[in-house]
């Protein structure tokens, strides 16, 4: 009961470094860790709360909103694969398949932005980047320029040179390309993080001295899963996790928090200014990173975070209400999706009779000579003739 009542005190306030059995001295650096510390386990208090809250309001985001989403999602995937099914019919002229294409390239690019991406949606896509690759030697000369443009701008803001070539990205989905930048910024960053680990590892080697040997020794000892103890420790699988961790950062602070718990008769530590001053480097890196979760927050860097601003609330009453809001909002999307395919559906499906019951006023003959392009002065002379007429007509059936 002691120790559990001693783990308690450790979370409040009122930890300083005598509490850590750290023995006083009248140094400046002593006073400003003791200082540090209270910050740091009241900001510590703070950070829990408000995970605890964004993750409660994820939970209940993910319940009642993220299935309207993805059925909003499913029914514009309808409307893409109907768009597709109209293009590819051999008697839609060239002009609606153009417009049905600018339809398809519309809600690509909105599921790009919403991360939304099936197989079906991806296999358009992929073939719609690799029609757009069909150029000229101008054209292509200057698509390379540009995306060899796009790739120094990639290294310049992550430090990072995409294993991509301009061959390859013709037949690379967005979403394949996403992947593999991703993919890449991931292995990069991870592969800094363990150089920049292995040096802070080499530079700690000079703060492994005896002091922080022997504790480190003690509290292992104490610790050990095959230790039997007279007093049942609290948490004893998580403590060593932490003294492990304490150790390969040579952390002090997590260090003297440990020996507190677990070892609380301990004799007083002497730690000189230099053991002081590394506990408060330690101190003073949670904080910064504290404060970069808190702005982060603040400032919606990231969807979940975007969505606790949105919908937390001190009351539960108000955040209910916004719930509430945003589902109304998004059922009358799902019933315009609905009545929008089911239009674009009917006329899809009309457009072969519509066009075969179209008299255009030409012999049969005449007629083929146009649909098969033999005569580009005819087809532009064919246009003027009726194309105005029934354009209006025809929109109005397809499109509305």
């Amino acid at each position: 009961m002691a120790k559990s009542k001693k783990q308690l005190d450790l979370f409040t306030s009122n930890v300083n470094l005598e509490v850590l059995n750290v023995k006083k001295t009248k140094s400046k650096v002593y006073q400003k860790i003791n200082t540090k510390i209270k910050k740091l386990h009241k900001e510590k208090e703070v950070l829990e709360l408000l995970k605890a809250k964004i993750l409660d309001v994820n939970k209940e985001y993910n319940e009642r909103i993220t299935p309207l989403q993805d059925e909003i999602f499913k029914l514009e995937e309808q409307a893409l694969l109907l768009f597709e099914k109209f293009r590819d019919k051999k008697s839609v002229g060239k002009h609606y398949k153009e417009m049905a294409l600018d339809q398809i390239r519309s809600i690509i690019s909105h599921f790009s932005n919403a991360g939304y991406m099936s197989p079906e949606v991806s296999k358009i896509e992929k073939e719609l980047r690799q029609n757009d690759f069909y150029l000229s030697e101008e054209e292509e000369e200057e698509a390379r320029e540009m995306f060899q443009n796009m790739m120094n701008e990639i290294k310049e803001q992550t430090g990072i040179s995409p294993d991509i070539t301009f061959e390859e990205l013709k037949n690379m989905s967005m979403e394949d390309i996403t992947d593999r930048l991703q993919q890449e910024i991931f292995e990069h960053h991870k592969a800094s993080e363990e150089q920049e680990r292995l040096e802070y590892q080499q530079e700690k080697q000079n703060y492994n001295d005896d002091t922080f040997k022997k504790i480190y020794k003690v509290l292992a000892k104490i610790l050990h899963p095959d230790k039997q103890n007279n007093e049942e420790i609290a948490n004893k699988e998580q403590l060593m996790k932490d003294l492990s961790q304490a150790w390969e950062e040579r952390d002090y602070l997590k260090l003297l928090e440990i020996n507190a718990l677990v070892n609380p008769n301990t004799e007083e530590i002497k730690l000189d200014n230099k053991h002081l001053k590394e506990i408060e480097r330690h101190i003073t890196e949670e904080l910064e990173e504290i404060k970069r979760f808190k702005l982060a927050v603040k400032h919606n860097v990231t969807e979940e975070f975007s969505r606790y601003n949105d919908f937390y609330h001190v009351l539960k009453s108000k955040r209910e209400a916004k719930f509430k809001e945003l589902e109304e909002i998004m059922q009358e999307g799902i019933v315009d999706k609905k009545e929008f395919n089911k239009v674009n559906f009917k006329s899809i499906k009309n457009t072969k009779a519509y066009l075969d019951e179209t008299d255009f006023g030409f012999e049969d003959d005449f007629l083929n000579l146009f649909m098969e392009g033999l005569e580009d002065e005819l087809e532009d002379d064919f246009e003027d003739d009726f194309e105005d007429d029934f354009e209006d007509d025809f929109e109005d059936d397809f499109f509305n």
